[in-house]
């Protein structure tokens, strides 16, 4: 859904699993277009890097494409998020808040009942 090209010559192609899965991965291919590595980026890892200040495309390159999309607008913020696990009957997500401007100001993780049955 997305590609990165660096200044050196290489290229990650972003390869989302969300909304219903709860992988997203990025395929690096180096300056000679050989496939350099495929990582699963929903990582406790990568969730530590996202930091307050960090703009939109910061984050859509480290996490992928979000599951969903929401805009408060009594808080005036804009929210992302990703679903990370499904067990014991709960989805838990990650999620990343924006200002209107598109700057991260907090991250957090919520929890949701599976619907359905």
């Amino acid at each position: 859904t997305m590609e990165w090209r660096d200044g050196d010559g290489s290229v990650t192609w972003e390869y989302p699993r969300t909304p219903a899965g709860i992988v997203n991965y990025m395929i690096d291919f180096g300056p000679d277009q050989i496939l350099r590595e495929v990582r699963q980026v929903l990582t406790a890892e990568n969730f530590a890097r996202v930091k307050e200040g960090m703009s939109r495309d910061q984050i859509r390159r480290l996490l992928g494409q979000p599951a969903s999309e929401q805009y408060f607008s009594l808080k005036r913020e804009y929210v992302w998020d990703w679903k990370i696990k499904s067990e014991s009957g709960y989805n838990y997500f990650f999620d990343v808040y924006f200002d209107e401007a598109g700057y991260v100001i907090r991250s957090g993780t919520h929890f949701n009942p599976v619907s359905g049955g």
